[in-house]
């Protein structure tokens, strides 16, 4: 089930938030011999559901891979993984089950390149090249040759000849154009082409239309989390994410950005722009038409359909709020206070 139908069923606590795969700095693309497509990033590979193309499944750090990856390949002959480090070391990982497993090496460095053919891995380091034997997983004195197949870093010069099917894209798209691809991954008649600090996108390579634009959630350091609007809301130090669940799509909104275009400022931030650019909240609760936004001391109630803005000060550090009808309790380090919205002093309870 995608991972993004499985939050219809999920109540997230915001730290969950930061295990939600993040694809907007992209190492590679690979893919088995059917229609499984992985998505290979610095700390998790993320495999893509092959219908909607959206993350399903997230191998990282838990199953025993590398956090600092560098780059990945689908053997197809052993079906299993061979991934690398930004260290040099070189991993094998079987996606139906179990831990990566780290190969012995003699020497370790960073590796420009990846290489398999049908019988060994060849890691370019530039001024060198060393080969693993797939099966035995033993180095081996071995060059490459023709038939040996490459997986890294590759950034075409000519879009309109060597990727004519994104041509539209790119020269259509007005953000997009702003915001050049970082490389393409063709399979299967489709294409899937990583956007740094965006995500990707897929592209039908027979109808040359865009099928797909995945946008990795941006913000940082998630503190809360609240639904409206048919949407989660991920609320961060940067800004906020939104996660449309009915279009299934992740939508950013930096805090800069808002005020600038009514598109970027979500229902519930029109009347309240200006404090949200510049106001470190520590802690966001929407509750009954109410957005609660606590900073240390001090809490500010804005009335989201009447964009009115209320105050609360304290003299005790604010860790929560609860609100029924006119009442709110405020939980502080000295106890539970409560005062009546939008005037009034916390009193306690």
């Amino acid at each position: 089930m995608s991972i993004l139908l499985a939050l219809l069923a999920y109540i997230y606590n915001p730290s969950d938030w930061q295990h939600y795969p993040r694809l907007d700095e992209i190492c590679n693309f690979t893919a088995d011999a059917f229609n499984a497509v992985y998505v290979v990033t610095p700390d998790a590979i993320i495999e893509l559901e092959s219908e909607s193309n959206l993350p399903e499944r997230i191998f990282s750090s838990a199953q025993g891979l590398p956090s600092d990856i560098s780059l990945a390949a689908y053997d197809r002959d052993l079906a299993r993984l061979w991934v690398v480090s930004t260290r040099g070391e070189l991993y094998t990982f079987n996606t139906t089950g179990g831990l990566a497993r780290k190969i012995f090496l003699t020497t370790t460095s960073s590796i420009r390149r990846l290489g398999i053919d049908h019988e060994y891995v060849f890691l370019d380091h530039g001024s060198s090249v060393q080969a693993v034997h797939k099966r035995s997983e033993r180095q081996v004195d071995k060059p490459p040759d023709s038939t040996t197949i490459w997986v890294g870093s590759y950034n075409p010069q000519n879009i309109r000849k060597d990727y004519p099917l994104l041509a539209p894209w790119v020269f259509l798209d007005e953000r997009m154009h702003q915001i050049p691809y970082s490389m393409v991954f063709q399979h299967r008649n489709k294409a899937y082409v990583s956007v740094r600090g965006y995500g990707y996108l897929v592209f039908d390579g027979l109808a040359w239309r865009e099928t797909l634009r995945y946008q990795s959630p941006r913000a940082s350091e998630v503190h809360s989390i609240f639904a409206a609007d048919s949407s989660l809301y991920a609320f961060g130090k940067n800004g906020v994410d939104q996660l449309v669940l009915k279009q299934k799509k992740m939508l950013y909104h930096p805090f800069e950005w808002w005020g600038t275009t009514r598109n970027e400022t979500p229902s519930w931030g029109v009347g309240i722009m200006d404090k949200l650019r510049r106001t470190s909240y520590e802690k966001v609760r929407l509750i009954e038409g109410n957005l609660f936004l606590l900073e240390r001391r001090e809490a500010d109630v804005f009335n989201v359909d009447k964009k009115v803005l209320s105050e609360i000060r304290t003299q005790s550090w604010i860790y929560d709020v609860d609100f029924n009808k006119d009442s709110l309790f405020v939980a502080t380090d000295d106890g539970v206070f409560l005062t009546v919205i939008p005037t009034g002093e916390p009193k306690p309870l």
